[in-house]
């Protein structure tokens, strides 16, 4: 890098510690294709004035000797052919793994030796070895899926239905719960975590005060509000945790999740839990909430929606899990059995809940504009849809800032431009059509059968190479907190 603001660099999107469809490289039968941006160096002693002079050097010497250093890197080179054949194996192994546990009823797997934590809070490279504690699995959910070759791999197996994590704090239960959440993706080798596989349309849910809520049916656990609100439609520009959390749960159904994921910290708790005393003072009949503890049940009986929760002082969860884990000094132990001798048999539910999933978002034609007309400057502004460069997880949509920054299952840069990129893509699609109103769910898989069939760059662009693919999941959270988004009534 060299010049004014940066300029007289070199830049491919940068990958971190998971293995995405990107469009930075593309690879065919017959064709290798980089794709990267070269930006022109300016001169700062001229106060910015274009450098032809370095730029004939990027373009003539310094291209030219990364492009026969690339084509250097060739599969004869035995260290440089191991480590793309690990590479490889890793990931048909971690596809081996995904299949098991769809055949299975299992949610999700942490291997043996497992490297969960992070080097800082703010990295997501593994810590050193050498001051981590390995993952060990107990005896009693000790399971081996077969690979290719006779080979198999050891660890540890969470079942379908509910399972809690519990223990002091401290101990490891949030490490755990993040690398299951982070598990949704397959990761590299070396991460630590490449063999800890979570279902794939596993959705963390979390208490979200303040984001913009557009005609989701939170009925199921909300019901009349004496303010006369609609919680059959609920809309709100500025969603209480209850409401948000409960919209969250919602919304990730009606995505395709069926296995949810809940750390006690991060929820609102008196949407999780009411205790006997408060029942006891304020009757069901004034109280519009119904806790999730009286409803986890119901979702895994009623729909096979599977729920893992990290606890550590809401025990009432301890006396509806099917399974019952317990951190101690970032080491795991099933106390299913001693959790029932203390609070005997699973606390069933036997009541119904009726979720909204025949209940489709339509919306009209109006959705997605990104245009929009500046008071101030009295003028249209031009089209926007991108991150914001201080937090990839607040997309800038025409005047709307879509703010995702609870959404931890969007790791990078790359799948917040290719989310604004869709966005504008549908926006452009419903602006063709001679329809009034569309489904929202339709408009999404039909989005994504484009992509698996012609790739990300079907997508508007600055610059090719630039997107990587994120979930249907994180891309309906996205549009599901746009502001300007407008529900129709059906």
């Amino acid at each position: 890098c060299r010049g004014k603001d940066g300029s007289g660099s070199f830049h491919i999107v940068p990958y971190g510690q998971t293995m995405l469809e990107r469009n930075a490289v593309i690879i065919t039968e017959n064709i290798l294709e980089v794709r990267f941006i070269i930006s022109f160096p300016s001169c700062k002693s001229r106060g910015g004035v274009f450098d032809a002079k370095q730029a004939k050097i990027m373009l003539f010497e310094e291209l030219i000797n990364i492009i026969n250093y690339s084509l250097s890197w060739n599969l004869y080179n035995s260290n440089r052919k191991k480590r793309l054949e690990r590479h490889l194996k890793t990931a048909e192994n971690q596809l081996i793994i995904r299949e098991y546990l769809r055949n299975n009823n299992l949610t999700a797997f942490v291997a043996n030796d497992s490297l969960l934590p992070r080097k800082s809070g703010i990295e997501d490279t593994p810590m050193s070895k050498t001051k981590a504690i390995l993952f060990k699995t107990p005896d009693s959910l000790k399971i081996s899926i077969p690979l290719k070759n006779g080979e198999v791999i050891k660890g540890m197996g969470i079942n379908r239905g509910i399972t809690v994590i519990t223990g002091g704090g401290f101990h490891g239960k949030s490490t755990l719960l993040k690398a299951l959440v982070q598990g949704v993706y397959n990761h590299i080798p070396d991460d630590g975590r490449e063999f800890v596989i979570t279902d794939h349309n596993a959705s963390f849910i979390r208490a979200e005060e303040g984001r913009s809520v557009k005609g989701t049916d939170i009925s199921p656990f909300i019901g009349k509000i004496p303010s006369g609100i609609n919680t059959a439609s609920f809309e709100s520009e500025n969603a209480s945790g209850s409401t948000s959390q409960a919209a969250n749960i919602i919304e990730n159904i009606e995505a395709g999740s069926k296995t949810l994921l809940f750390d006690e910290d991060t929820c609102a708790t008196n949407f999780m839990v009411r205790d006997e005393i408060i029942e006891k003072i304020i009757s069901k009949e004034k109280e519009p909430i119904t806790p999730l503890q009286h409803i986890a049940r119901p979702l895994w009986k009623q729909y096979n929606i599977s729920t893992i929760f990290v606890v550590g002082g809401l025990g009432s969860y301890l006396q509806i899990a099917d399974t019952v884990l317990c951190m101690e000094e970032y080491q795991i132990d099933d106390i299913t059995n001693l959790t029932r001798k203390l609070t005997g048999k699973i606390k069933e539910n036997n009541s119904t809940i009726t979720l909204p999933l025949d209940k489709k978002k339509i919306i009209s034609k109006n959705n997605f504009n990104p245009e929009f007309y500046n008071q101030r400057m009295k003028k249209t502004v031009a089209i926007r849809y991108k991150p914001l460069r201080e937090n990839f997880r607040r997309i800038e949509y025409g005047n709307d800032r879509i703010d995702l920054d609870c959404i931890p299952q969007l790791i990078e840069e790359a799948q917040s431009k290719a989310m604004g990129a869709m966005i504008h893509f549908l926006y452009k699609k419903i602006k063709n059509s001679s329809q009034e109103s569309f489904n929202l769910t339709q408009l999404i898989d039909e989005l994504y059968l484009d992509l698996k069939q012609k790739g990300l760059d079907i997508l508007p662009f600055e610059y090719k190479g630039l997107y990587s693919m994120p979930r249907k999941i994180e891309l309906l959270a996205a549009i599901n907190r746009m502001r300007r988004l407008e529900i129709i009534d059906n």
